[in-house]
């Protein structure tokens, strides 16, 4: 059985004729199911790449929200038009307002849009919302929220729940998604605003894996210092991985560092690639 992930949304373009945004959706496809993985910034992107990629939209089975933030959610109206079947995975947390605070402008928000928010709670019963590792389709997983435990990971930016900047938002909705393949385990990041490692330590602890065979995404390590780099390049190398493929939010000094130190198990990674895998079991 073949599992394959294709980017439909990135900041970068891999296809000509590709429409760019700063967001990010990711297809994951089996003979069973057509799982996708957040929508974009606005819904204009994914539908003109699904088309130019053929990907066909009307054959999703799930939808996927890595978190809440409006470059991950934006194009949830888009995906659920017409559709009275299709369920919904996220936090709780992800429908909440937020706010990344600004030098010398004010407060941004970057929560989902209100569309949106409308989109979900017209939903009902076809939300699900996932607290824990939950299995959304034969062995295709979510984690839900994911434990902070290494100190030198964060959020990457400054994020909070109120305009005024006095709650900080610690992200708790952020989560990634897993499946094993006969190479190994392999994960899907939105923006990892839970940290790298702190993910892929996880996703080791739930799964009793000893090594994980490939991480594709967003990782957030555009404000990283070069300590939080070399940590996320050792915990990389620690669980052995042979494929890692940053994009979206990682960063261009951050990509041009995980090349540098990570060598053949890097690759590129923007709208329009492929991956495919042999599923295990």
């Amino acid at each position: 059985m073949k599992t394959t992930i294709t980017i439909l949304v990135d900041d970068q373009r891999g296809e000509a004729d590709a429409v760019v945004e700063h967001g990010f959706s990711a297809l994951v496809e089996t003979e069973n199911a057509s799982i996708l993985f957040d929508t974009g910034q606005t819904g204009t992107a994914l539908s003109h790449n699904a088309r130019l990629l053929g990907a066909d939209m009307a054959a999703l089975s799930a939808v996927v929200l890595s978190h809440g933030h409006y470059d991950h959610s934006g194009g949830l109206p888009e995906v659920f038009h017409g559709r009275t079947d299709l369920p919904l995975f996220l936090h709780p947390d992800a429908v909440q307002p937020r706010y990344r605070e600004r030098t010398n402008a004010p407060p941004n928000p970057v929560g989902m849009p209100e569309a949106c928010a409308r989109s979900v709670r017209q939903l009902d019963s076809r939300t699900r919302w996932i607290t824990t590792p939950t299995e959304i389709d034969d062995g295709i997983w979510v984690t839900g929220p994911i434990p902070r435990r290494n100190r030198f990971e964060d959020t990457g930016g400054r994020f909070f729940l109120d305009p005024g900047c006095q709650t900080p938002d610690v992200l708790n909705d952020d989560q990634a998604m897993w499946f094993n393949t006969q190479s190994g385990i392999v994960v899907l990041l939105g923006c990892a605003h839970a940290g790298v490692t702190n993910t892929l330590d996880y996703v080791a602890e739930v799964t009793g894996a000893f090594s994980i065979h490939a991480v594709i995404g967003g990782m957030h390590l555009g404000s990283a210092n070069q300590d939080r780099l070399r940590f996320t390049v050792s915990a990389i190398q620690r669980y052995q991985v042979q494929l890692v493929a940053p994009c979206h939010c990682t960063g261009q000094t951050a990509m041009a560092y995980l090349a540098k130190h990570l060598g053949p198990a890097y690759r590129s990674c923007s709208i329009g690639h492929r991956f495919i895998w042999t599923r295990s079991g």
